[in-house]
Protein backbone atom coordinates (compact mmCIF):
# COMPACT_ATOMS: atom_id res chain seq x y z
CA UNK A 1 0.00 0.00 0.00
CA UNK A 2 2.73 2.20 1.03
CA UNK A 3 4.87 1.62 -2.14
CA UNK A 4 1.41 2.80 -4.45
CA UNK A 5 1.22 6.17 -2.40
CA UNK A 6 4.95 6.62 -2.79
CA UNK A 7 4.87 6.07 -6.37
CA UNK A 8 1.93 8.51 -6.78
CA UNK A 9 3.45 10.78 -5.03
CA UNK A 10 6.34 11.13 -7.17
CA UNK A 11 4.48 11.67 -10.26
CA UNK A 12 3.11 15.03 -8.43
CA UNK A 13 5.27 17.98 -8.69
CA UNK A 14 7.37 19.43 -5.54
CA UNK A 15 4.28 22.15 -4.24
CA UNK A 16 1.87 19.05 -5.15
CA UNK A 17 3.93 16.82 -2.66
CA UNK A 18 4.18 19.06 -0.27
CA UNK A 19 0.67 19.67 -0.14
CA UNK A 20 -0.17 16.21 0.30
CA UNK A 21 2.06 16.26 3.40
CA UNK A 22 0.96 18.84 5.07
CA UNK A 23 -2.86 17.75 4.16
CA UNK A 24 -1.37 14.36 5.94
CA UNK A 25 0.08 15.77 8.63
CA UNK A 26 -3.36 17.59 9.66
CA UNK A 27 -4.89 14.60 9.58
CA UNK A 28 -2.83 12.93 12.02
CA UNK A 29 -3.10 15.63 14.10
CA UNK A 30 -6.56 16.18 14.50
CA UNK A 31 -6.80 11.93 14.78
CA UNK A 32 -4.46 12.12 17.75
CA UNK A 33 -2.21 9.89 16.44
CA UNK A 34 0.82 11.98 16.07
CA UNK A 35 1.54 11.09 19.56
CA UNK A 36 0.63 7.21 19.31
CA UNK A 37 3.10 6.28 16.82
CA UNK A 38 6.47 6.47 16.77
CA UNK A 39 8.86 9.37 17.26
CA UNK A 40 9.58 9.81 13.34
CA UNK A 41 5.34 10.68 12.99
CA UNK A 42 5.33 13.08 15.20
CA UNK A 43 8.43 14.77 14.11
CA UNK A 44 6.81 15.07 10.44
CA UNK A 45 4.31 16.59 12.04
CA UNK A 46 5.96 18.57 14.45
CA UNK A 47 7.99 20.56 11.42
CA UNK A 48 4.45 21.88 9.85
CA UNK A 49 3.40 23.06 13.87
CA UNK A 50 6.81 24.35 14.19
CA UNK A 51 6.99 26.91 11.26
CA UNK A 52 3.02 27.89 11.77
CA UNK A 53 1.79 25.98 8.43
CA UNK A 54 -0.71 23.98 10.78
CA UNK A 55 -2.16 26.24 13.04
CA UNK A 56 -4.71 26.03 16.03
CA UNK A 57 -8.29 26.21 14.44
CA UNK A 58 -9.73 28.51 17.40
CA UNK A 59 -13.59 28.50 15.85
CA UNK A 60 -13.40 24.71 15.70
CA UNK A 61 -12.27 24.33 19.01
CA UNK A 62 -14.58 26.52 20.76
CA UNK A 63 -17.63 24.79 18.82
CA UNK A 64 -16.48 21.18 19.26
CA UNK A 65 -14.06 21.36 22.15
CA UNK A 66 -10.92 20.12 21.86
CA UNK A 67 -9.92 16.24 20.72
CA UNK A 68 -9.27 14.06 23.19
CA UNK A 69 -7.07 10.73 22.70
CA UNK A 70 -4.88 8.94 24.56
CA UNK A 71 -1.31 9.52 23.83
CA UNK A 72 1.65 6.76 22.83
CA UNK A 73 2.15 5.85 26.24
CA UNK A 74 -1.63 5.46 27.28
CA UNK A 75 -1.97 8.80 29.56
CA UNK A 76 -5.56 10.64 28.34
CA UNK A 77 -4.39 14.54 26.61
CA UNK A 78 -6.39 17.09 25.31
CA UNK A 79 -4.91 19.51 22.17
CA UNK A 80 -7.27 22.24 19.98
CA UNK A 81 -7.78 21.30 16.77
CA UNK A 82 -5.58 22.55 13.39
CA UNK A 83 -5.72 23.73 10.50
CA UNK A 84 -3.88 24.70 7.41
CA UNK A 85 -2.58 28.20 7.30
CA UNK A 86 -2.42 28.40 3.26
CA UNK A 87 -0.80 31.62 3.27
CA UNK A 88 2.21 30.25 5.39
CA UNK A 89 2.13 27.39 3.36
CA UNK A 90 3.12 28.79 -0.23
CA UNK A 91 5.24 31.46 1.62
CA UNK A 92 7.00 28.84 2.96
CA UNK A 93 6.57 27.10 -1.01
CA UNK A 94 8.28 30.05 -2.73
CA UNK A 95 11.20 30.59 -0.26
CA UNK A 96 11.75 26.82 -0.89
CA UNK A 97 11.77 27.01 -5.44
Amino acid sequence: MSEIINESLEELSFEEQEEENVKQALELINSGKWLQLEGSVGRFCAQYLDANIIVEDIERTKEEGAIEFKDGYGRHTKQPWCKIDWEAFYGNIERSL
